[in-house]
């Protein structure tokens, strides 16, 4: 049993031979500039939604996000796209990343710009992570900086994250999440068929 533990959290290791996030843990209700350090390496992509579209009244453009996984967690990466199409005065000032109520946020927007990106945890728990870059926003034409998230969550599932322009366009997405009871004992079962496996090639 031990040594299948052992094999377990090696493989857990292997995927995640990376140098943890250097950026400012954003605690609820607090604001701050983003000091606009690289995002940190990965290792190994868990997940990815590459130029998915958003509309909103006047501007249309397309969403990306990466999913990594290090020694600290899961890291969310983000970049958004303005169409040239969308008109010249609604440039996208603000993205709002959903479900990280009970998880460390470690935050960073990079290239870090003229004018800093601020960035706000809000709702529930601090449930929201927001990235406002009024100060200088992302034109038509022009793809933004990359904004990410460092957490300490293990797993990831559906949500929806907001971009906003002249309206706000919800946007499919991925963020952390905890799993239900009945997948960790899906999980456990199958430590354990693993277990009986072996024990019944050893016999």
């Amino acid at each position: 049993m031990k040594r299948i533990l052992i094999t377990v959290l090696a493989c857990f290791c292997v995927l995640g031979l990376t140098s943890t996030a250097k950026a400012i843990t954003l605690v609820p209700g607090e604001i701050i500039n983003a000091p606009g350090n690289n995002a940190p390496p990965a290792a190994s992509t868990v997940a990815s939604i590459i130029a998915a579209p958003w509309v909103t009244l006047h501007a249309t453009g397309t969403f990306s996000e990466w999913v990594y996984r290090n020694p600290t967690g899961l890291l969310f990466e983000y970049q958004i796209t303005n169409n040239a199409s969308s008109q010249v005065d609604d440039g996208v000032y603000e993205f709002t990343a959903n479900d990280f109520s009970n998880f460390t946020t470690n935050v960073d927007a990079h290239p870090l710009l003229p004018n800093p990106t601020q960035l706000y945890r809000t709702g529930g728990l601090g449930s929201t992570v927001e990235f406002d870059n009024r100060a200088s926003p992302i034109l038509p034409g022009t793809t933004g900086e990359l904004f990410w998230i460092q957490t300490n969550a293990q797993y990831y599932n559906t949500t929806l994250d907001g971009i906003t322009a002249d309206t706000t366009a919800n946007v499919a997405a991925l963020g952390p999440t905890i799993p239900e009871p009945s997948t960790m004992m899906l999980l456990g079962m199958g430590i354990l068929g693993l277990f009986g496996l072996r024990k019944r090639k050893v016999a």
